[in-house]
């Protein structure tokens, strides 16, 4: 093998490992609130969101790495996207706006502007009956 080839083989396999680690502030904060929500239904997942992030991204769990999420999570991008309600909360979609009491009952129809339509059509359906 010449040297040059040796050489161009080696640095392809070792460049992704110096690659850093790039995170995007709102995908961080959208991943984080999920991670609240993740953490209520199971306990056990308390204390490890910056590792369970860093595995998404088969990143180490090392000390520059967690150094890199903290800083993002103290920039105002993030804080701005952590204290914004979500979409699907601000407009009643994801589940479609049905309420976890109604999860199941036939006919539940949730309050997005998707369904604006679907619900003034039962709503008159109801009022000729």
């Amino acid at each position: 093998m010449k040297p040059s080839t040796f050489l161009a083989c080696a640095l392809a396999l070792a460049t992704p490992a110096t690659w850093a680690l790039s995170v995007d502030a709102k995908a961080l904060a959208r991943y984080d609130g999920s991670y609240v929500v993740c953490e209520a239904t199971f306990p056990e997942m308390r204390g490890h969101r910056d590792e369970a992030y860093l595995s998404l991204w088969r990143a180490k769990a090392d000390a520059a790495n967690r150094a890199q999420l903290a800083d993002v999570r103290k920039g105002a991008v993030y804080r701005a996207r952590a204290r914004a309600p979500r979409a699907d909360e601000r407009e009643g979609i994801g589940t479609g706006g049905v309420q976890p009491d109604q999860a199941g009952v036939p006919g539940a129809v949730g309050r997005g502007p998707a369904n604006a339509q679907r619900r003034q059509t039962l709503d008159d359906d109801a009022a000729q009956r």
